[in-house]
Formats: C-alpha cells, structure tokens, sequence
C-alpha cells in the first residue's frame, strides 16, 4: 500500500518481496516520471495536485538490463559507440621471467552487452584496449587505479584501472578502499 511517507527503495523492497521481482529489474513509473532514488510518494503528489496518494497508480516495468537508479536518464554523457556506458575495467600483468604478460579491457554498457579486448604473450596490446583507456578521460569517468608486484623467482606485476561515472556509488567504494587510488584527469 502507499503511504505518503513511503520511499522507492522501500516500494522496490515490498515488490520483490511480494512478487519476486529483483530491485535491479524494477522500473517505477508514475504517469511519465521514473521513479529514482529516495523520493517519497508524499513528493511526487506535492507536484501533482491532482493526485490523492489513495489514488496513485504505480506502473511497473521489469527489464533485465536496464540504467542504475543514479544513472543520469537520457542526457547522452556517457555515450560510445551508441550505447550507455556503465564501466570500464582495464588489467594489464607483465612478468620479468620471460617479458611476457597480458592486457585486457571490457566496457560495460547499461543494455547488458560487452566490448572486449584481451592479448596475452608476447603481443602489443591492441588499438582497442589504449582506446577503452582514454574512453574513460574523454566521458568524465572518475578512474581509479592499483598495482601488485610480486617478487620470486621473476617479478610479476599486476595493474588494474576501474573507472564509474561519478554518480556511480562505487566511487565512494573504491575512495575508501586500500590500495585504490584515484588517477587525476
């Protein structure tokens, strides 16, 4: 039932509670408007004077992929090659045992799809892993960055970027996590 006091992560939580419908599935509507964050119904009818709360009707629409509550909706800031683009994670390993190592890149975009790009041996990386790199400078992407060396019988070391838009919750993660740093613009 709405209450005026009720917020969407509350409403999310009753729904998949009452009809098994994951959260991250949900898409709350309310005539035109999407429901995002921690509005209160009581929000939503103070801008709609004709809407009692009694009365209010909420459209459900279940997608399996579909943009993060946080996820800026419709302004096209974090568009490549057509697609919203959700992340971008980079790893690139290299050893001194041999001069071998690997690199690889994904993008991830808000429709569930992939770009990938991954070489391993004695190969250069590919045009597309340096372009995944500077995609995340060229969107705003907040890119955070950390390395592990390993030192045996070879030095074997491991760098990892992971980049969010900054409305993205997992800036603040990675903020506090050790070992992450944050790469400056």
């Amino acid at each position: 039932a709405l209450t005026p006091d009720l917020k969407v992560p509350e409403l999310k939580a009753q729904i998949e509670e009452e009809a098994g419908i994951p959260q991250s599935e949900q898409a709350l509507h309310i005539d035109p408007s999407r429901l995002r964050g921690d509005v209160n119904v009581s929000d939503f009818s103070a801008n709609n004077s004709d809407a009692e709360i009694s009365k209010i009707e909420v459209l459900l629409v279940r997608q399996k992929f579909q943009a993060p509550d946080w996820y800026p909706e419709g302004e096209g800031r974090y568009v490549y090659e057509g697609k919203d683009v959700l992340k971008i994670e980079i790893t690139s390993f290299d050893t001194d045992y041999d001069g071998s190592g690997s690199d690889s890149s994904k993008v991830y975009f808000v429709d569930g799809t992939e770009q990938c790009t991954k070489v391993c041996g004695f190969e250069s990386a590919p045009p597309l892993f340096q372009l995944h790199k500077d995609l995340a400078k060229q969107l705003g992407f907040e890119t955070f960055y950390r390395y592990n060396t390993i030192h045996g019988t070879s030095n074997d070391t491991t760098r990892e970027w992971r980049s969010f838009p900054s409305e993205d919750p997992q800036c603040k993660k990675f903020q506090s996590l050790q070992g992450w740093s944050i790469v400056e613009p």
